[in-house]
């Protein structure tokens, strides 16, 4: 069970995921096979790990992929921050279809008045922004997610585009803010 002290605004992680992550590459196999663990909290603790390992846990990608197929949307969450980091052999594509994830038990309300749905998309779209040109694969999933009623998730989104570099994708960030420009001066009777 994850631990009444582990806030969805900061993470205070095992001190066994800190020295797990501090021994790096011997320590990849062990930390990724927590991942199958029944207890939520080991599967986060691990996740967490194999991403402050960044590079050095590329053997376990597969294994984090598998990740964002768990039923719990703080283990998610956890594997796509780990994938971000990490970044080699990620397939662009596993963290694009999390940018409209949705689970069961997903709709509770969290903080922020976020929900574990909205924080699972914000993720997905922060891991976009991290892989840069690599999310050139989910053009189409980050310019769907500019209109996720979770303002944030746009917002992310729009970064990740940007990151992209592509001339479509800078095209509909510029769009996207054309769009969403606003005077605060205005007002019912006077529109323009």
């Amino acid at each position: 069970e994850v631990p009444q002290t582990w806030g969805e605004g900061a993470t205070n992680m095992e001190d066994a995921a800190s020295a797990l992550a501090a021994l790096g590459g011997p320590a990849v196999a062990a930390t990724a096979g927590e991942l199958e663990s029944e207890s939520e909290w080991t599967r986060i603790n691990a996740a967490y790990a194999l991403g402050e390992m960044d590079s050095h846990a590329a053997a376990a990608v597969p294994q984090l992929l598998k990740s964002l197929g768990d039923t719990s949307h703080r283990v998610v969450r956890t594997a796509l921050d780990a994938l971000s980091s990490i970044r080699q052999g990620v397939p662009a594509e596993e963290i694009g279809r999390l940018l409209k994830a949705d689970g069961p038990g997903w709709d509770e309300l969290l903080t922020r008045s976020w929900s574990g749905r909205d924080q699972t998309r914000v993720n997905a779209a922060m891991a976009c922004i991290r892989l840069g040109a690599d999310a050139a694969a989910v053009e189409e999933a980050l310019l769907e997610a500019l209109d996720d009623p979770c303002g944030h998730v746009g917002s992310f989104a729009m970064d990740a585009l940007k990151r992209i570099g592509l001339p479509t994708a800078d095209r509909a960030v510029v769009d996207y803010l054309l769009a969403q420009r606003w005077d605060g001066s205005l007002h019912a009777e006077r529109q323009f």
